[in-house]
């Protein structure tokens, strides 16, 4: 028998003030109770109740060692009350990594406005367009662009996002292929786009059902701030994700306007297997809600 189970018997006991109803109370009868009675005394190797057919007494040493009972049970149950609670009430570190892009226009703005009342969350942020171990690194929620190889995460696909070819409007005019192409570090040095024309395109203006565009890349960077910034200096075309194009339309041009680039998907990763802290699953939702709102032409 636990030590924990014995001492909870003996402050029963001691609560209840006999054996009989401390039986009744656990639900066992009598013999057992009074048997781990006997196996506390005999572990401890001291006597820790004196009875006679009326009363039970305390000894000194039985004294003192009621009061640790009750300090321990104050213990498991705070603990358990604690452990309940974060399944309620969100508090403590979140810790979230995604691309820079995500992070700035999707994870930020939706974990600012679903934990704007709970101020006992803080954020522990990483913008990494690289790949990180979660376990090591003590990260709660992994958002990506692409589907993750095989591991023990739990990966789930939570929204999508089509990027659009873009340069800035002082752009040279000529054939989009023989433009310097701006490179993200994920793409390779021979880079392919395949356009799709969109549903409500006037048919009488375009007359390709699909676009196809192969480049090599001439500059490279590795977040979207220094694609962003060599865009807008014109000094080649590039990809952005749409909910950042639409945001500097007045500086940039979607080079293919009736036709879009397949989509993107995104996914979540985390390492729970069983109970997922409320703070990490209210993260999820709201960044779920987030990406549903992005446009879906």
């Amino acid at each position: 028998m636990s030590r924990y189970r014995q001492m909870a018997v003996f402050q029963d006991i001691v609560e209840t003030g006999s054996i009989t109803k401390a039986a009744d109370r656990l639900g066992l009868s009598k013999s057992v109770v009074s048997q781990h009675l006997k196996q506390l005394e005999l572990d401890l190797g001291v006597t820790l109740l004196t009875r006679t057919t009326r009363k039970q007494h305390l000894t000194v040493a039985g004294d003192a060692f009621f009061q640790q009972c009750c300090l321990m049970r104050t213990i498991v149950d705070n603990a358990w009350l604690d452990a309940q609670n974060q399944q309620q009430v969100p508090k403590g570190t979140l810790t979230v990594t995604a691309s820079n892009a995500i992070m700035d226009y999707l994870v930020i703005p939706a974990l600012a406005d679903c934990f704007r009342s709970f101020p006992a969350v803080k954020f522990n942020l990483r913008s990494d367009d690289g790949k990180t171990d979660l376990i090591q690194e003590g990260i709660d929620l992994a958002i990506r662009v692409g589907e993750s190889p095989s591991s023990n995460l739990k990966q789930r696909k939570i929204g999508q996002f089509r990027d659009v070819l873009c340069g800035h409007k002082t752009l040279p005019e000529g054939a989009i292929e023989l433009q310097p192409y701006i490179a993200h570090h994920w793409q390779q040095d021979k880079i392919h786009h395949f356009a799709m024309r969109k549903a409500d395109t006037d048919l009488r203006k375009v007359a390709e059902p699909t676009l196809s565009y192969d480049f090599i890349a001439t500059h490279r960077t590795n977040n979207y701030h220094a694609c962003l910034g060599l865009l807008k200096q014109s000094v080649g075309i590039g990809i952005l994700p749409e909910f950042i194009f639409q945001l500097h339309q007045a500086d940039l041009v979607d080079l293919l306007p009736h036709y879009q680039l397949a989509q993107s998907n995104v996914y979540a990763l985390h390492a729970y297997h069983g109970g997922m802290p409320v703070a990490v699953r209210m993260a999820l939702d709201a960044i779920m809600e987030r990406l549903s709102l992005l446009p879906s032409s």
